[in-house]
C-alpha cells in the first residue's frame, strides 16, 4: 500500500492580494524566533531562526548550530538530571564545575578558547520558571575535536534545577 499526500498552492483569483508592509517589519524576538517544545514537555525555549539543528537530539542534549563563514556558532543544551548521589547531585548544580569540566575537555582537544562573560542572568527573567540561570561564553578555534572541526563560538547556559539545562 503507498500513501501519497500532494500539498500544493493556488492562486484563487477570487480576492485580493494581501497588502505588503511598507517598510518591513524588523525582526524581534517576539515576531520572528522559534520556539522548541521537548518531546517528553520537560522544558521549552525560544530561539533565533538562524539557528538551525545540529546533530539529532536525544533524551539528554540538543545541538542548535549557526553558519557562519569563520566557523558555526553552536548552542548545545544538556539535561541535567537527579542522580540520587548528593554530592554528584550538588556539583551537577554548580556552573562553575561544568565551566571547570569543558575548560578541561577544551585543553585536551587543544582549542584556542577565548573567554566571554560568565555570569548569572538576572533572577526576575526567570522567577516564573523557578530557576537560577548561569550563562558563560566563549570562543573556540581550531583544536583537535574527538568528533568535528568546531570553531566559531560556543554559548553555554546552565539552569540550577531538578529539571535544568546545561548548554
Amino acid at each position: 500500500m503507498t500513501r501519497e499526500l500532494i500539498i500544493d498552492r493556488r492562486i484563487d483569483e477570487t480576492g485580493e492580494a494581501l497588502p505588503l508592509p511598507n517598510p518591513a517589519p524588523v525582526a524581534t524576538e517576539e515576531n520572528s524566533w522559534l520556539s522548541y517544545d521537548d518531546p517528553q514537555g520537560k522544558f521549552h525555549f525560544r530561539f533565533p531562526q538562524e539557528y538551525r539543528p545540529g546533530r539529532p537530539p536525544d533524551e539528554l542534549s540538543l545541538e542548535l548550530v549557526r553558519p557562519r563563514p569563520g566557523g558555526p556558532d553552536t548552542l548545545e543544551f544538556q539535561r541535567i538530571i537527579k542522580t540520587g548521589d548528593a554530592e554528584a547531585d550538588r556539583m551537577n548544580r554548580d556552573p562553575e564545575f561544568h565551566l571547570k569540566m569543558l575548560k578541561e575537555e577544551w585543553r585536551q582537544n587543544r582549542y584556542n578558547v577565548i573567554p566571554g562573560p560568565h555570569a548569572w542572568l538576572p533572577e526576575a527573567d526567570w522567577a516564573a520558571s523557578k530557576r537560577k540561570v548561569y550563562r558563560a561564553e566563549s570562543v573556540l578555534k581550531g583544536g583537535r575535536p574527538p568528533v568535528k572541526e568546531r570553531s566559531g563560538s560556543t554559548t553555554t547556559s546552565i539552569s540550577s534545577s531538578s529539571a535544568g539545562m546545561r548548554a
